[in-house]
C-alpha cells in the first residue's frame, strides 16, 4: 500500500538526484569536438600546483574509439605574458599499460594562474590548431602549493628570487660604502 508507494517514490527521486553526481567525470577536463575527433584536454594531474611536474593531457577519440596514431601533434603552453613553450605530445600508453588515446607533454608550471594549451599539427589528414585555457575550457588553473603544504609551508621560488635580489642590492650597496 502506502508505504510501498512512498518507498518507490523516494527511490525514484533519489535515483534522479544521483544520476548527475555519478555522471561527473573523475577529473576536471574539457571535452571538445575537433574535426571528426573528440579531444579531452586538461592537466595530467589535477589539481595542478606551481613548482610540481605536470603535463598537458589530450585524450583523443574518434566516435568513442581511442586514437592511437596521433604522432604529429604538439602543445604550446603559455601563461600570463610569458613566451609560449613548445612541447611534443607523446603517447602515454603502450601494450597493456595506460589509457589508449592519452597523449602527454610534460613540464613544470612555475606560476599559479590560468594556462593556455595550443594544440597544433595534423590528425587523420586534417590540420589541427586549437587553444584551450584553464578556468574557461573545463580544466583547473594552477594553484599555489602553499595551500596544501604540510607540516611547513615553503616559500615559492619567485618569492625567494625577489628576496635574493633585494638582499643582493643591499649587500652591493654595503660593499660599495666600505670601499
Amino acid at each position: 500500500g502506502f508505504v510501498n508507494k512512498r518507498t518507490a517514490w523516494m527511490a525514484a527521486v533519489l535515483a534522479v538526484l544521483l544520476v548527475p553526481v555519478l555522471a561527473v567525470p573523475a577529473f576536471a577536463h574539457g571535452e571538445h569536438k575537433v574535426a571528426n575527433y573528440t579531444f579531452v584536454v586538461g592537466f595530467g594531474t589535477e589539481p595542478a600546483y606551481a613548482g610540481v611536474i605536470n603535463s598537458v593531457q589530450v585524450i583523443i577519440s574518434d566516435n568513442g574509439k581511442p586514437v592511437t596514431n596521433a604522432k604529429s601533434l604538439e602543445a604550446a603552453v603559455t601563461t600570463g605574458d610569458a613566451e609560449a613553450k613548445q612541447l611534443a605530445l607523446e603517447p602515454y600508453f603502450g601494450d597493456g599499460w595506460g589509457e589508449q588515446g592519452d597523449y602527454r607533454a610534460f613540464f613544470v608550471p612555475t606560476a599559479p594562474g590560468a594556462y593556455t594549451f595550443r594544440i597544433t599539427g595534423t590528425l587523420g589528414g586534417k590540420k589541427i590548431d586549437r587553444s584551450y585555457t584553464s578556468g574557461k575550457d573545463g580544466f583547473d588553473e594552477v594553484t599555489d602549493p602553499a595551500e596544501v603544504q604540510y607540516p611547513v609551508q615553503e616559500p615559492a621560488g619567485s618569492a625567494l628570487a625577489t628576496r635574493l635580489d633585494r638582499e643582493a642590492s643591499r649587500l652591493n650597496a654595503a660593499v660599495a660604502a666600505q670601499g
